[in-house]
């Protein structure tokens, strides 16, 4: 059974998605109600709580609920090794520590957390865009355990400064509409927006071989601010924000993000993978 919400969060989930602690328990359990009419899929989680994550990124219709999270299931059954632990001799764990992604300390004005990757971390030679990929799916699943995190959403930002068109050939498009399918369709999650900064021109020539596959309504939370960081400054606080970006907090480091991702004397992360 789902805990109470604090009374501020409570009427924020009220108001932004129709969220009922009244119905809660019915609507959880109508979503799992459907899975029968999926034995194609194997649910390896029935519990109250993810299926809460699926209502809550679904702002509680429940029908778009259920086919969030038969998607999930149905996406770890096609790509189990998006859903592996992150060990230390993985690609992806060198992602992870390169910040792909990284996670500010700070959520912004409006209660969301801050994913932020800085592009020209990128050691192509050393790891491929599913390895990053790989490595976010892992960030963004302990991040949405957090019920704030459920309510208020994330913002991802993407920093290109310097990141060179060398570099950009290890972007596959493949991939690409693998990431946005999965994190806008399969994926427990809102990213409320999503904000590019400093884009060279082959960064939004390589967004528009996407673009097709998005939504309207989530190609509409999509940002390209190139150098204007006032722009970026109307949706994210300033003051929320590192100096590498004009911000008024100190410079980033990727520390404290791992740290917590992995616990502090455990280096290999979530040794059970994403359930």
């Amino acid at each position: 059974m789902a805990t109470p919400l604090p009374d501020e969060l409570a009427r924020k989930a009220k108001f932004m998605l129709n969220e009922s602690p009244e119905r809660t328990a019915q609507d959880i359990q109508a979503v799992r109600d459907q899975i029968e009419t999926r034995p194609d899929i194997e649910f390896t989680r029935r519990d109250d709580t993810f299926i809460l994550q699926c209502l809550r990124a679904r702002k509680f219709d429940i029908f778009e609920a259920f086919k969030l999270y038969a998607n999930y299931f149905e996406f770890k059954q096609l790509h189990p090794e998006l859903f592996k632990p992150l060990l230390p001799t993985d690609p992806s764990f060198n992602a992870l520590y390169d910040g792909f992604p990284s996670v500010l300390p700070e959520a912004d004005q409006l209660g969301r957390r801050i994913v932020l990757l800085l592009a020209y971390n990128w050691e192509t030679k050393h790891y491929g865009l599913l390895s990053i990929f790989h490595a976010l799916l892992q960030s963004v699943a302990k991040l949405v355990e957090d019920e704030k995190v459920q309510i208020n959403g994330l913002v991802m930002l993407l920093d290109w400064t310097k990141f060179t068109f060398k570099q950009s050939t290890g972007i596959h498009p493949r991939v690409m509409r693998l990431m946005v399918h999965a994190l806008h369709e399969c994926f427990p999650v809102r990213f409320e927006e999503v904000h590019f900064i400093n884009q060279p021109w082959y960064i939004e020539a390589a967004f528009n071989l996407v673009k097709p596959f998005i939504e309207n309504d989530s190609k509409n939370k999509v940002y390209m601010h190139g150098n204007n960081l006032a722009r970026l400054y109307n949706h994210v606080c300033q003051d929320t924000l590192p100096a590498e970006l004009g911000g008024s907090q100190p410079s980033y480091h990727i520390q404290p993000w791992i740290s917590f991702l992995l616990g502090e004397s455990d280096v290999e992360m979530c040794p059970n993978g994403i359930k």
